[in-house]
């Protein structure tokens, strides 16, 4: 068991290292970039360009930029945006957000899935135990995008449980007491219609 882990864990990092190797490369082997543009340009905007290269490292060669390309991912140094905002700070405002929805998908999840895994092992090729293959076909078979939409059709259009978007209901202070109330009106709101 421990012997397949870490063979899984090496395989991994191996993995890893490509798909980094091959997303550096897509980026900088790309033809054109606002550098390469410089037929036409201004002194001053041609000292701009020079300088800006300097600053993110382009002018170093192809090895030095890989490593410190790497450096940076490990370091969690995504750079800046077009308006000169880390985008560490675009990451770490959603973070929150991404783990409580993972957190509560996966207890539910596990809620289900265990009791329903144990009862249709007692019950093999039982009616339960087909059910459950399709579902779970039909959960691999559709794409995320697509089972989102329908999942936001359903809960937020027509039973009005959550809301469309965002984590809170609008004037809420997310406050758990606050959610649960929301909550429950729309329940009932949804039961009375």
């Amino acid at each position: 068991m421990w012997t397949y882990l870490i063979r899984r864990a090496i395989y991994s990092v191996i993995v890893l290292f490509i798909v980094m190797s091959v997303c550096f490369c897509a980026m900088r082997f790309m033809p054109g970039n606002i550098w390469s543009l410089s037929i036409g340009m201004t002194e001053e905007q041609l000292q701009f360009a020079n300088e800006q290269k300097a600053l993110y490292g382009l002018d170093l060669p192809i090895y030095q930029q890989y490593l410190r390309w790497i450096n940076d991912l490990l370091h969690g140094n995504f750079g800046l945006d077009y308006n000169q905002i880390p985008i560490n700070l675009y990451i770490w405002r959603y973070v929150w957000n991404s783990f409580t929805l993972l957190g509560t998908s996966m207890i539910i999840a596990l809620m289900i899935a265990i009791p329903w895994g144990i009862y249709n092992s007692r019950r093999q090729d039982g009616l339960s135990d087909k059910l459950g293959l399709i579902l779970s076909l039909v959960g691999y078979s559709i794409p995320a995008f697509v089972l989102g939409h329908w999942l936001q059709e359903i809960f937020a259009f027509k039973l009005f449980w959550f809301p469309p978007s965002s984590m809170h209901t609008p004037n809420k202070k997310g406050e758990l007491d606050d959610l649960i109330t929301t909550w429950y009106s729309r329940l009932l709101q949804s039961r009375s219609d």
